[in-house]
């Protein structure tokens, strides 16, 4: 979207966006952490129906899913966007924090019910699944769908790829020391 519209469609001038942002990056990662905040509250309404820490996963990843389907230049900007590179980066960090911390203590829930795998580290494993969504909302076909996206992330996750696992580990989870 051109600057001029992004100005037409808030009903101010150009120059006005521009005196609010530095840049056109600038108030792409403003709107990006805007809808990190919109996705969050919308996580926290649709978390309230969810009980099992099963359903709980499907709900973020099918709310996020759904939030980003339609604003995968989202992830475009994100690769651009440095560490570090100001405040408006710390914001944005701090609001994708959220959204792993919460998948990451829904996993961590769901291991403790045993429900979920005890030898994967829940963090790496909340990082993975956000890591799904991005990649098939960013490179998907036209005859995709959102369903489609969830429902493959959801078989992945909670059914892996192994067509006969036999009830092994496959991965020896590291002792932390402390």
């Amino acid at each position: 979207m051109r600057a001029q519209e992004l100005a037409e469609r808030a009903g101010v001038g150009k120059g006005t966006l521009y005196r609010c942002f530095r840049s056109k990056r600038e108030l792409y990662l403003a709107a990006i952490i805007d809808g990190f905040a919109q996705l969050q509250c919308k996580l926290a309404q649709a978390m309230a129906q969810a009980h099992s820490p099963r359903q709980k996963v499907e709900t973020i990843i099918r709310q996020t899913t759904e939030y980003f389907w339609d604003r995968k230049y989202f992830f475009v900007i994100l690769q651009s966007v440095e560490p570090g590179s100001g405040s408006l980066y710390n914001r944005f960090y701090a609001e994708r924090t959220k959204l792993v911390e919460m998948l990451q203590s829904t996993i961590s829930l769901g291991i403790e019910a045993g429900e979920l795998r005890s030898d994967l580290d829940p963090r790496l494993c909340a990082e993975a699944l956000l890591g799904m969504v991005r990649a098939l909302i960013r490179f998907r076909n036209r005859t995709d769908t959102p369903e489609l996206a969830v429902q493959t992330i959801l078989a992945i996750f909670f059914g892996g790829m192994e067509a006969k696992s036999g009830g092994r580990e496959i991965i020896t989870r590291r002792k932390r020391s402390g």
